[in-house]
């Protein structure tokens, strides 16, 4: 039995398409990862199922504070087909609101975990003391180092060494694909690039010709990572130290952490 088209276009504003944009704002701020389609499903309808519960109650009770504004409650519940169709025009701005108010609130909601999860490397370390061990999340490793734990006002720079005795890059990270799964993985780092092949001790600037550089994350031996404030014009050099002579050596910008693909 094929559904009628108004009933199916009304099931799909009240009980996918809320969900399904509160499921699309999320991947903007996490890593996407692989899952059944009845999981993904059944996590879109019910997230709809929320936002569009909190909608409903909202919108009837700004009804009832006007009357005449939007169709009676009792009667719609009845199931008067002629009641339908002669309050069409208060139907449809109960379902316009309703609707428009599920994707403010799917919006508001995203933007809410958004904060959370910003903060959540401030309460990460109570956490652990408090449940003795750190949190264990789905979340790729490449986005928690280049985005969770970067501080505000802070870019991350990574110094990349390729794999086998490859040369060495260093940069500011521009993007990155932030799935899961290692394979197809790629690492974009944006200009000024410093680069120096393995026999050499001293990094040279890359030609201003090429603006970004893109790595496969199988190339990558290694990352450093060090994050450093954003508008410095010591940021865009790689870290230097000195040795006990006072001569200038170089040496990997390992500031911040190391991290493996």
């Amino acid at each position: 039995m094929v559904p009628d088209t108004r009933l199916s276009i009304l099931l799909f504003a009240v009980l996918v398409a809320p969900g399904l944009l509160f499921d699309l704002l999320s991947e903007r701020r996490r890593a996407a990862y692989s899952e059944s389609a009845f999981r993904e499903a059944s996590r879109v309808v019910l997230s709809s199922v929320i936002l569009s519960g909190v909608s409903v109650v909202a919108v009837l009770w700004i009804g009832s504070l006007k009357k005449g504004w939007l169709p009676d409650t009792r009667k719609l519940l009845e199931g008067n087909k002629r009641y339908y169709l002669d309050h069409a025009r208060e139907l449809l701005i109960l379902l316009t609101l309703e609707v428009a108010l599920a994707f403010l609130l799917a919006w508001f909601a995203n933007m809410g975990l958004a904060q959370m999860s910003r903060k959540a490397k401030i309460r990460e370390p109570l956490s652990r003391a408090l449940t003795g061990g750190g949190s264990i999340r789905a979340t790729s490793n490449w986005y928690r180092a280049f985005r969770q734990e970067c501080p505000s006002g802070h870019d991350p720079y990574v110094t990349i060494r390729l794999r086998p005795d490859g040369p060495t890059y260093f940069g500011k990270v521009a993007y990155y694909t932030a799935d899961m799964k290692a394979e197809g993985r790629e690492l974009v780092l944006r200009q000024p690039i410093q680069v120096k092949s393995a026999k050499d001790k001293k990094y040279c600037p890359l030609s201003s010709d090429y603006q970004r550089i893109v790595i496969r994350a199988d190339a990558i031996d290694v990352i450093y990572i060090t994050y450093r404030k954003k508008n410095t014009q010591s940021a865009d050099k790689p870290h230097r130290s000195k040795a006990k002579t006072g001569r200038q050596v170089e040496a990997p910008p390992a500031v911040g952490e190391a991290a493996r693909k």
